[in-house]
């Protein structure tokens, strides 16, 4: 919250809400076990926060090392990754996670399988490596195998990991081990993915998207993968986007959003839960500042400080204290 409080809710089978049970949280929990945050990233199974001095903590399924504690043993409470300081940003794949310091080092560690670290090799990272031929990194995303970064002094962003959906962005279908470009990027000012697409926002406020189109994700009317940048039909003005695992968000500058792909959990706040192919207005849902989505739900601050939360519910992840999915926005419990 704005006083750098961390609360968590929703699925915890791996501890990755860490309150130190494993019992699933239909309402929002604070944890306790560090100081004043200034990020949090979370992904399916593991949860990672920076505190105001630069630290980074990390806690859940730890399987292929993504807790980065030079280990393979459950956090269900948040244990600080040592060796990292100065830390700016985060961002958490699936297996794999990765962090900014404020010089623009960018430092990685977890599974890596698909080469998703880019440290120009198969083999999984327990602990934080800093990746080779990246500085200057001001924004990082990853996926499911894959991970993006946008570097201060680079024309375009930089792609590497899996890329069987083209999802690396650079016109092809193949996977890569090292940083490479994603051409006609140069004007992308913000962007995410969590899954095999990715979705990004420009200066003029129109949404380039590539990747996965199975559920019609990349938002071009289409469900045809797409391994080159291309603008989502019909989607402008926006100023920030987020990403689901089979769906897409954009805030737009008046405060509205919209949303395109999956949706038969409700994840795209129309009121039904047919897929759409390209944009729909979320409903009920207006005076928005910032976004966020999980694999199938997505949650909005308003001006005004509220939280408000729509999609999948099963496990308590809307933290309105049921576990049904909603397809329209609903307030969290406390917020």
């Amino acid at each position: 919250d704005h006083d750098g409080r961390v609360w968590a809710w929703g699925r915890n089978t791996d501890g990755q809400i860490g309150n130190g049970s494993f019992s699933h949280q239909i309402t929002p929990v604070r944890l306790i076990y560090f100081g004043k945050a200034t990020a949090v990233a979370a992904s399916r199974h593991h949860s990672m926060a920076v505190t105001d001095d630069g630290r980074v903590w990390t806690w859940g399924r730890n399987g292929v090392g993504q807790l980065g504690h030079g280990d393979k043993q459950t956090q269900w409470q948040p244990k600080r990754v040592e060796g990292l300081v100065d830390v700016a940003l985060i961002a958490a794949g699936v297996s794999h996670s990765a962090a900014v310091t404020t010089d623009g080092d960018l430092y990685v560690w977890g599974q890596n399988s698909d080469g998703q670290l880019g440290l120009g090799h198969e083999e999984e990272q327990l602990s934080p490596a800093q990746v080779p031929g990246i500085r200057g990194a001001n924004a990082i995303a990853c996926g499911w195998g894959f991970t993006i970064a946008d570097e201060i002094n680079s024309i375009d962003l930089s792609s590497w990991g899996i890329n069987n959906h083209g999802q690396l962005g650079d016109g092809s279908t193949t996977s890569r081990y090292a940083p490479g470009p994603v051409p006609s990027t140069r004007e992308v000012t913000q962007f995410a993915t969590q899954y095999y697409h990715v979705v990004s926002v420009r200066v003029d406020g129109r949404v380039p998207t590539w990747g996965w189109n199975g559920y019609g994700q990349l938002g071009d009317g289409t469900t045809t993968d797409r391994p080159e940048a291309l603008t989502a039909q019909l989607v402008e003005d926006a100023i920030s986007v987020a990403c689901g695992c089979f769906h897409s968000l954009a805030l737009l500058r008046s405060g509205a959003l919209e949303s395109w792909g999956a949706n038969g959990m409700g994840q795209l706040g129309d009121g039904t839960e047919v897929d759409r192919h390209t944009r729909v207005d979320v409903q009920n849902l207006t005076d928005v500042v910032m976004i966020a989505t999980g694999c199938n739900h997505n949650l909005a601050v308003k001006s005004d400080g509220s939280l408000w939360a729509w999609g999948m519910g099963a496990f308590g992840q809307l933290g309105n204290g049921e576990t049904s999915h909603q397809s329209t926005p609903v307030r969290v419990i406390g917020f």
